[in-house]
């Protein structure tokens, strides 16, 4: 066992600990709750950072929800899913990289078609390279990618083939990690512990910037980008309670109809 999957199951551990002392001992209702998973949370967790060669860093401020392991931006998209009432019409949806809540969510919707892919990840329905994959043309009315394509070298080749599998009409949600207005990269950076001095973690490739919508543009599509915290407009109490403060940007791209 590593650091990185030792340190987890300490805090799986803890979660289960406090848990189960709120139900059995009678300390007082948890202030916070997690809508991606609809549970109360006694408290939330930090996330373990992979930052490269084996080792791990702990971050400070706890944010996922010790249940679903969601993280902000999953809680912010459950919500967004709601308000918006997206599940609720007869969709085909694909969901790269699931993350175990939203997925839930989305098999439990009455939709017309859902799948889960990765290259790495176990246990998905289709096991695909985003940058060649083996889906026809046209096959998906809703496309759910988040932090995905800061991990792939040839962006290019991957908002290409987001673009060609998506239907006319239908609308790519893409996010990814942004500092400032212009992407930063460089492929002679090939170790993941300089890649995580640079780009933040031991497996990205690059840092986006908000120049991001030109790349999303160029492969044909009609992009939106929105502040997804801003979008719901929720009281600083929901915020509190969700543990949700953090502004995440999203680009929403839509494939116009021919």
């Amino acid at each position: 066992m590593n650091t990185v999957q030792f340190q987890r199951k300490v805090l799986r551990a803890l979660s289960q600990c406090a848990f189960l002392s709120e139900k059995l001992i009678g300390i007082p209702k948890s202030r916070y709750y997690c809508p991606t998973c609809s549970q109360n949370v006694f408290s939330w967790q930090p996330l373990v950072r992979d930052i490269g060669d084996g080792h791990s860093k702990l971050e400070k401020s706890p944010r996922i929800c010790p249940h679903c392991k969601s993280l902000e931006r999953t809680r912010l998209f459950s919500l967004y899913l709601a308000k918006y009432r997206i599940l609720e019409t007869q969709l085909d949806i694909l969901h790269f990289a699931p993350e175990k809540g939203l997925e839930s969510i989305f098999r439990a919707a009455n939709i017309k078609g859902y799948l889960t892919t990765d290259l790495f990840m176990p246990n998905v329905d289709k096991v695909e390279d985003i940058t060649k994959m083996s889906f026809p043309d046209n096959a998906f009315d809703l496309i759910y990618c988040s932090n995905v394509l800061e991990h792939i070298e040839d962006d290019k080749a991957a908002m290409s083939e987001l673009y060609r599998i998506l239907r006319p009409g239908g609308q790519a949600i893409i996010q990814v990690p942004i500092i400032g207005e212009t992407t930063y990269e460089d492929p002679n950076i090939r170790s993941e512990t300089e890649r995580y001095k640079h780009f933040g973690q031991g497996d990205h490739v690059r840092v986006y910037g908000t120049d991001i919508e030109e790349r999303l543009t160029s492969a044909g599509f009609d992009v939106s980008p929105f502040d997804i915290l801003d979008e719901l407009d929720l009281t600083e109490f929901e915020k509190d309670r969700m543990n949700i403060k953090r502004h995440e940007l999203i680009h929403r791209c839509l494939k116009q109809s021919r």
